[in-house]
Protein backbone atom coordinates (compact mmCIF):
# COMPACT_ATOMS: atom_id res chain seq x y z
CA UNK A 1 0.00 0.00 0.00
CA UNK A 2 0.94 3.64 -0.44
CA UNK A 3 3.56 4.72 2.04
CA UNK A 4 1.21 6.90 4.89
CA UNK A 5 2.73 10.27 4.27
CA UNK A 6 1.80 10.14 0.50
CA UNK A 7 -0.34 13.21 -0.61
CA UNK A 8 -2.76 13.44 -3.36
CA UNK A 9 -4.33 16.67 -5.95
CA UNK A 10 -6.72 16.55 -8.16
CA UNK A 11 -3.82 16.02 -10.75
CA UNK A 12 -0.82 15.11 -8.79
CA UNK A 13 0.77 12.63 -5.86
CA UNK A 14 3.56 13.32 -4.07
CA UNK A 15 5.44 10.35 -2.85
CA UNK A 16 7.93 9.82 -0.13
CA UNK A 17 11.24 9.04 -1.34
CA UNK A 18 13.88 8.89 1.53
CA UNK A 19 16.82 8.25 -0.69
CA UNK A 20 16.17 11.50 -3.09
CA UNK A 21 17.09 14.83 -2.59
CA UNK A 22 14.15 16.74 -0.27
CA UNK A 23 12.65 13.57 0.54
CA UNK A 24 9.79 13.26 -1.62
CA UNK A 25 8.99 12.85 -5.31
CA UNK A 26 5.90 13.18 -7.75
CA UNK A 27 4.58 10.19 -9.03
CA UNK A 28 4.06 9.80 -12.60
CA UNK A 29 1.87 5.71 -12.27
CA UNK A 30 -0.15 4.26 -9.66
CA UNK A 31 0.82 0.41 -9.81
CA UNK A 32 -1.71 -2.46 -9.29
CA UNK A 33 -1.00 -6.13 -9.46
CA UNK A 34 -3.19 -8.08 -11.15
CA UNK A 35 -2.58 -11.47 -9.49
CA UNK A 36 -4.86 -10.87 -6.38
CA UNK A 37 -2.97 -9.08 -3.72
CA UNK A 38 -4.93 -5.84 -4.12
CA UNK A 39 -2.13 -3.65 -3.00
CA UNK A 40 -1.27 -0.73 -4.77
CA UNK A 41 2.14 1.18 -4.57
CA UNK A 42 3.07 4.64 -6.79
CA UNK A 43 6.15 4.82 -9.00
CA UNK A 44 8.01 8.12 -10.00
CA UNK A 45 8.48 8.98 -13.98
CA UNK A 46 11.98 7.38 -13.73
CA UNK A 47 11.46 4.18 -11.52
CA UNK A 48 8.24 3.42 -14.29
CA UNK A 49 10.43 3.88 -16.95
CA UNK A 50 13.44 1.50 -15.57
CA UNK A 51 10.49 -0.87 -14.95
CA UNK A 52 9.53 -0.98 -18.56
CA UNK A 53 12.55 -1.58 -19.88
CA UNK A 54 13.29 -4.23 -17.43
CA UNK A 55 10.45 -6.15 -18.00
CA UNK A 56 10.63 -5.82 -22.05
CA UNK A 57 13.84 -6.49 -22.03
CA UNK A 58 12.96 -10.18 -20.37
CA UNK A 59 12.37 -13.26 -22.35
CA UNK A 60 8.65 -13.80 -20.49
CA UNK A 61 8.11 -10.19 -20.64
CA UNK A 62 5.55 -8.34 -22.10
CA UNK A 63 4.01 -4.50 -22.78
CA UNK A 64 0.53 -3.91 -23.01
CA UNK A 65 -1.00 -0.88 -23.22
CA UNK A 66 -5.44 -0.24 -22.85
CA UNK A 67 -6.96 2.41 -24.59
CA UNK A 68 -6.84 5.14 -22.12
CA UNK A 69 -2.97 5.28 -21.74
CA UNK A 70 -2.40 2.61 -18.96
CA UNK A 71 -0.07 0.09 -19.23
CA UNK A 72 -0.27 -3.30 -18.37
CA UNK A 73 3.56 -5.44 -17.79
CA UNK A 74 4.00 -9.05 -17.71
CA UNK A 75 7.13 -10.95 -16.62
CA UNK A 76 7.18 -14.45 -15.15
CA UNK A 77 2.99 -14.97 -15.73
CA UNK A 78 3.09 -11.83 -13.16
CA UNK A 79 0.91 -8.73 -14.36
CA UNK A 80 0.78 -5.58 -12.92
CA UNK A 81 -0.99 -2.40 -14.48
CA UNK A 82 0.44 1.61 -14.73
CA UNK A 83 -2.25 3.78 -14.39
CA UNK A 84 -0.89 7.09 -15.30
CA UNK A 85 -1.56 9.69 -12.34
CA UNK A 86 -2.29 12.96 -14.92
CA UNK A 87 -4.44 12.14 -17.50
CA UNK A 88 -2.67 11.67 -20.94
CA UNK A 89 -5.74 13.75 -22.49
CA UNK A 90 -4.82 17.30 -20.45
CA UNK A 91 -1.15 18.01 -22.19
CA UNK A 92 -1.52 21.36 -24.23
CA UNK A 93 -0.43 22.61 -26.59
CA UNK A 94 2.20 24.75 -24.65
CA UNK A 95 3.29 21.93 -22.46
CA UNK A 96 3.58 19.59 -25.68
CA UNK A 97 5.99 22.16 -26.90
CA UNK A 98 7.94 22.19 -23.60
CA UNK A 99 8.41 18.03 -23.79
CA UNK A 100 9.70 18.61 -27.67
CA UNK A 101 12.34 20.83 -26.48
CA UNK A 102 13.46 17.91 -24.33
CA UNK A 103 13.62 15.70 -26.67
CA UNK A 104 15.62 17.46 -28.79
CA UNK A 105 17.69 18.47 -26.18
CA UNK A 106 19.06 14.63 -26.27
CA UNK A 107 19.72 14.55 -22.14
CA UNK A 108 21.45 17.78 -22.20
CA UNK A 109 18.05 19.08 -20.34
CA UNK A 110 18.76 20.03 -16.64
CA UNK A 111 17.01 21.22 -13.72
CA UNK A 112 18.61 24.47 -12.54
CA UNK A 113 17.86 26.46 -9.25
CA UNK A 114 17.57 30.13 -9.40
CA UNK A 115 18.79 32.95 -7.41
CA UNK A 116 15.62 33.30 -5.51
CA UNK A 117 15.33 28.94 -4.81
CA UNK A 118 13.08 28.54 -7.86
CA UNK A 119 13.09 25.09 -10.02
CA UNK A 120 13.44 25.56 -13.80
CA UNK A 121 14.39 23.11 -16.58
CA UNK A 122 17.75 24.41 -19.30
CA UNK A 123 17.58 23.05 -22.43
CA UNK A 124 20.65 24.45 -24.58
CA UNK A 125 19.82 28.22 -24.80
CA UNK A 126 16.10 27.36 -23.95
CA UNK A 127 14.50 28.09 -20.61
CA UNK A 128 11.59 26.33 -19.10
CA UNK A 129 10.03 28.65 -16.12
CA UNK A 130 9.59 27.78 -12.67
CA UNK A 131 5.33 27.27 -12.99
CA UNK A 132 5.78 25.22 -16.37
CA UNK A 133 8.50 23.23 -14.98
CA UNK A 134 6.53 22.15 -11.89
CA UNK A 135 3.76 21.28 -13.73
CA UNK A 136 5.71 18.86 -15.58
CA UNK A 137 7.20 17.43 -12.56
CA UNK A 138 3.50 17.37 -10.97
CA UNK A 139 2.48 15.29 -13.55
CA UNK A 140 5.06 12.44 -14.23
CA UNK A 141 5.59 13.89 -17.81
CA UNK A 142 9.64 14.01 -17.39
CA UNK A 143 11.61 12.20 -14.79
CA UNK A 144 15.36 11.95 -13.17
CA UNK A 145 17.37 9.82 -11.87
CA UNK A 146 18.14 9.71 -8.42
CA UNK A 147 21.23 12.14 -7.71
CA UNK A 148 21.19 13.38 -11.32
CA UNK A 149 20.10 16.93 -12.73
CA UNK A 150 19.42 15.24 -16.56
CA UNK A 151 15.37 15.31 -16.72
CA UNK A 152 13.89 13.60 -19.75
CA UNK A 153 10.34 13.08 -20.92
CA UNK A 154 9.09 10.03 -19.23
CA UNK A 155 6.60 7.11 -20.50
CA UNK A 156 4.14 8.92 -19.22
CA UNK A 157 4.78 12.20 -21.08
CA UNK A 158 5.45 10.61 -24.00
CA UNK A 159 2.35 8.80 -24.30
CA UNK A 160 0.58 12.21 -23.50
CA UNK A 161 2.27 13.33 -26.62
CA UNK A 162 0.59 11.22 -28.61
CA UNK A 163 -2.75 11.40 -27.47
CA UNK A 164 -2.17 14.92 -28.31
CA UNK A 165 -1.11 14.46 -31.81
CA UNK A 166 -4.56 12.43 -32.24
CA UNK A 167 -6.58 15.21 -31.02
CA UNK A 168 -4.35 17.33 -33.49
CA UNK A 169 -5.37 14.79 -36.03
CA UNK A 170 -8.96 14.52 -34.87
CA UNK A 171 -9.02 10.91 -33.96
CA UNK A 172 -10.84 9.17 -31.29
CA UNK A 173 -8.22 8.33 -28.78
CA UNK A 174 -4.92 6.59 -29.32
CA UNK A 175 -4.30 3.29 -30.24
CA UNK A 176 -2.32 0.75 -27.78
CA UNK A 177 0.39 0.30 -30.04
CA UNK A 178 1.31 3.99 -30.27
CA UNK A 179 1.20 4.23 -26.47
CA UNK A 180 3.31 0.87 -26.23
CA UNK A 181 5.93 2.41 -28.79
CA UNK A 182 6.06 5.59 -26.89
CA UNK A 183 6.74 3.49 -23.59
CA UNK A 184 9.06 2.03 -25.08
CA UNK A 185 10.63 4.79 -26.44
CA UNK A 186 11.05 6.58 -23.16
CA UNK A 187 11.95 3.57 -21.20
CA UNK A 188 15.29 3.14 -23.96
CA UNK A 189 16.86 6.96 -23.33
CA UNK A 190 18.33 6.51 -20.17
CA UNK A 191 21.74 6.91 -20.39
CA UNK A 192 23.70 4.04 -19.62
CA UNK A 193 25.45 5.64 -16.28
CA UNK A 194 22.37 6.15 -14.54
CA UNK A 195 22.28 3.65 -11.80
CA UNK A 196 19.10 1.04 -12.61
CA UNK A 197 18.02 -0.21 -9.41
CA UNK A 198 14.53 -1.52 -8.95
CA UNK A 199 12.29 0.47 -7.05
CA UNK A 200 11.50 -1.71 -3.51
CA UNK A 201 7.99 -1.45 -3.50
CA UNK A 202 7.73 -3.15 -7.03
CA UNK A 203 5.25 -5.66 -7.94
CA UNK A 204 7.17 -7.64 -10.83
Amino acid sequence: MPHPDTKHGRDWVLTPRPHLEGGVEYAAYRETPLYGSGEFGYLTAWEADQLIARVSGHPSGLVRARAYGALVLEKRGRQVVLDPVAAPKTLTARQEEDLRLLLLGAGQARLRTGPGGEIHIEAGHTRIPPAATALLQRRGWIGRAPGSSVVRVSAAGRIAMAWRRARERRLNGVTPGLCVDAALDASENWITDEVDTPHKDSRI
